[in-house]
């Protein structure tokens, strides 16, 4: 059945109604797609989303090109309620019954197969409705033909669907069983090792015999090597590195002071996964001293983990006062270091003419006159020779000497240029 007008012929070919959508069986895309989120169900995901089918054949017999479009269309349902055609445009889902969907631009003289997709369950009437070419038709759904509302093209699509659905169905299903196959010939494997294993343990005493000698096998394996001056622990492990933490008293006052017998180190496997599997050892102190090490991680077989420097314990306090006096001495070595590096680059800024707010101290020593001192003192002065005037070679002077006692103060200071300042000196 059709409706038509001097500019455009349509027809309606079948309905499907309420009919559930084919993506889940089409797209790998279907539990996540934006075209279904378009129809503001309150859902991405296809499953369960029913939708009404019209498949229309509209022709243009006019001159010009017409836009043929969804939101054109409405359904009336069996109570009278009105549904707008759905922004559903997935073109792959129309595509693939051979239909277009959402808009279409329809040349002069020219049909295309359209489908329209609505929200209602059960649909009465059609309605197409366009502002331009000024074409209105509305027609009883009841009075298409039953054939019409399920039609051949769609069957056919539906069974090469449901065809494709079972040779996929019937590869996943062989693909099953060989999996299953091979799954039972390894459940056989470990059947068998299982009961090897049982009589194994069993003619060793039981479970609790096995994990004991099973935690030995996975300690971690080491030597002792004792020279005149220390002890040294050293790697045994062949097939992997290991890494340690220190166990005693790590606080900077006691140097690394470890005594006889205490917990050293924790020894363990640095590729092993699981704190069961890792091997870790305490290793305790076989003798009292100083505690040294040159690395804690990745040690290699027959490489030196720590050391033991080996002192008495009537030794301790002396040996942790000398540590201590050493350090001091670095400290304060450092300080005095870094004083003189500073005395030396502000000589060299000062030779530079990048510093001249400096000045020689009674100790003979060069420091510079504080920041907001020296800019009051060249603001007041309008940074120019309090002399001659001159803007060139200028110096911060002390008016009284610092060494006849004169103080880095505002009031005691002026500007000069270098040559006023060397007259002024050979005056005083």
């Amino acid at each position: 059945m059709g409706i038509e007008n001097k500019n455009m012929h349509i027809e309606i070919v079948s309905i499907e109604e309420n009919k559930q959508l084919e993506c889940v069986e089409k797209c790998e895309n279907s539990n996540d797609c934006g075209k279904i989120g378009y129809l503001n169900l309150g859902t991405r995901n296809a499953a369960g989303v029913s939708l009404s089918h019209v498949y229309l054949i509209v022709q243009n017999t006019s001159d010009e090109n017409l836009d043929i479009e969804y939101n054109k269309f409405t359904a009336i349902d069996n109570d009278g309620f009105s549904y707008k055609g759905c922004d559903f445009g997935c073109e792959y889902y129309a595509k693939s019954k051979f239909y277009n969907v959402g808009h279409y631009s329809l040349p002069p003289k020219v049909k295309v197969r359209f489908l329209v997709m609505f929200q209602s369950k059960r649909i009465s009437r059609i309605i197409y409705e366009d502002s331009y070419p000024d074409f209105y038709f509305s027609i009883d759904v009841d009075n298409i033909s039953n054939s019409k509302k399920v039609s051949i093209e769609s069957l056919k699509q539906e069974i090469y669907n449901k065809n494709d659905l079972i040779k996929r169905l019937k590869s996943e299903l062989e693909r099953n069983r060989e999996e299953l196959k091979n799954s039972q010939e390894e459940l056989k494997e470990v059947s068998e090792e299982l009961n090897t294993f049982q009589r194994v343990l069993k003619e060793r005493g039981g479970w609790s015999e096995t994990i004991k000698r099973r935690r030995e096998d996975l300690l971690i394996k080491y030597e002792i090597v004792e020279d005149d001056d220390y002890y040294r622990m050293i790697s045994l492990e062949k097939e992997d590195t290991v890494s340690f933490h220190r166990e005693f008293d790590k606080t900077k006052g006691n140097y690394n002071w470890i005594n006889e017998g205490d917990a050293l180190i924790s020894l363990k496997a640095d590729n092993a996964f699981g704190y069961n599997m890792d091997g870790r050892t305490i290793i305790k102190s076989p003798v009292s001293g100083i505690f040294e090490f040159n690395n804690n991680k990745m040690i290699g077989y027959k490489e030196e983990i720590c050391r033991i420097k080996k002192y008495s314990m009537e030794m301790k306090d002396r040996i942790i006062e000398d540590l201590e006096k050493k350090e001091i001495k670095e400290n304060v070595y450092k300080k005095e270091r870094k004083k003189i590096l500073e005395r030396q680059v502000l000589d060299e800024l000062i030779e530079e003419g990048k510093v001249f707010n400096a000045y020689t101290k009674k100790d003979g020593n060069r420091t510079t006159i504080p920041m907001d001192i020296a800019n009051a003192v060249w603001n007041r002065d309008g940074g120019k020779c309090c002399i001659c005037g001159s803007r060139d070679n200028l110096e911060f002077d002390h008016i009284i000497p610092i060494s006849k006692g004169g103080a880095t103060t505002f009031r005691n200071l002026q500007i000069l240029c270098k040559n006023c300042n060397i007259r002024k000196s050979d005056n005083i």
